[in-house]
């Protein structure tokens, strides 16, 4: 079974990864039986079904899976390690698309907490954070402190990247959105 679901794991994310979003939901379908049967909950792939339900704009249905995927790291790795950390990184991003700025900053908090207390600051994982924080201080018209953690995340990204990514263009885009609520 374990042969299996790791196949099914490589389905799904190969699925995600070209938006066909109707099939990575049938993979995470078979995953989460393929769970049942052997009992094991790490192989219930919650946090990918956040994923989907997020690109899909169902965010209500994206937070209950990511609520269960926070449990479910926290049962099994504890509460302050990077897989806690990365639950409440998406937990953030579903509600800042949500415009619930103030619940997204408290779970970018907290996750960044757990970065630095595990001595990840500076990783591609805190930089996804300060994006985030950007974009949520633009949304509360918090220009400066957004251009501030704009420039966090392009300096780790380029650090660890260099300057030719995707991720790179990403930040851009997000310091170019900044600039435009200026006016």
């Amino acid at each position: 079974h374990s042969y299996t679901a790791a196949c099914h794991s490589a389905l799904l994310a190969y699925y995600l990864q070209i938006d066909n979003y109707v099939a990575a939901e049938k993979e995470c379908e078979i995953l989460m039986r393929i769970a049942k049967d052997l009992g094991d909950i790490t192989y219930e792939p919650h946090d990918k079904m956040g994923e989907i339900y997020a690109a899909r704009g169902n965010y209500t249905e994206a937070l209950k899976h990511f609520q269960e995927d926070r449990h479910i790291q926290e049962r099994i790795y504890g509460p302050n390690t990077t897989n806690a950390a990365l639950s409440y990184t998406s937990l953030a991003e579903c509600y800042l698309y949500m415009n619930d700025f103030d619940t997204a900053t408290d779970y970018c908090n907290k996750a960044l907490a757990i970065y630095r207390v595990c001595g990840k600051e500076y990783s591609l994982q805190c930089a996804r954070i300060y994006a985030l924080l950007a974009k949520l201080c633009q949304g509360k018209l918090h220009i400066e402190d957004a251009l501030d953690f704009a420039d966090k995340c392009l300096a780790i990204r380029k650090d660890i990247l260099g300057n030719e990514h995707t991720l790179i263009a990403d930040t851009y885009t997000i310091m170019s959105n900044i600039y435009l609520a200026i006016d």
